[in-house]
């Protein structure tokens, strides 16, 4: 395994895995909850709240990458399932991301620009397509990316695949700017 993973023990590895997978297991439990408070109250389908159920869709795409765990890096950084769990991760916490950043527009356009519960539906679907097209591309482009020098964009990180460390300088720009872009939007 690159990316570090070789400096852990196996019982480091172990309860790595075992963490990751109990901490999924707990957002499965969440995810589930929403869903069903979701379908069984009316009093949870509010704007915010409708934002809130389509985004554990994707938080359950995520979740199936954590699911994953070090079977992906196990694999080999050039296997399948390590190409498919760092799509999994490019894709799906940067969609969470700007999922919460239209939750504060939308908090933005209730509070100071008065839209009401139709106005805000109507924006659900531009919503869905501007983050799935925003957060797809660059995975599903990075699933081709590999040079000889520094072999597939998507390897082992220790305890998944994604970007990998040789292609730094990307994770860094397509990763985290973007989530401390919209994080820091939220704010404002």
């Amino acid at each position: 395994m690159a990316g570090g993973a070789n400096k852990l023990s196996e019982q480091q590895l172990y309860t790595l895995t075992l963490v990751e997978r109990i901490a999924s297991a707990l957002s499965i439990a969440g995810i589930v909850v929403i869903i069903c408070a979701f379908a069984a109250f009316k009093q949870c389908r509010g704007p915010i709240h409708r934002l809130i159920f389509i985004n554990a869709f994707y938080n359950a795409f995520d979740i199936t990458a954590t699911m994953i765990s070090l079977s992906g890096p196990a694999s080999g950084d050039g296997s399948p399932l390590c190409q498919f769990q760092g799509f999994l991760l490019q894709m799906f916490p940067v969609a969470d991301v700007l999922w919460t950043f239209v939750m504060a527009v939308n908090v933005y356009l209730i509070v100071f620009r008065r839209y009401d519960a139709v106005a805000l539906r109507k924006l659900e679907s531009k919503y869905i397509i501007v983050i799935t097209i925003v957060s797809f591309i660059p995975a599903f482009v990075f699933l081709f990316v590999r040079t000889a020098e520094k072999g597939p964009m998507y390897g082992s990180v220790t305890l998944w695949c994604a970007i990998a460390p040789s292609w730094v300088l990307f994770r860094i720009v397509i990763y985290y700017v973007p989530i401390w872009w919209a994080s820091s939007s939220i704010r404002l």
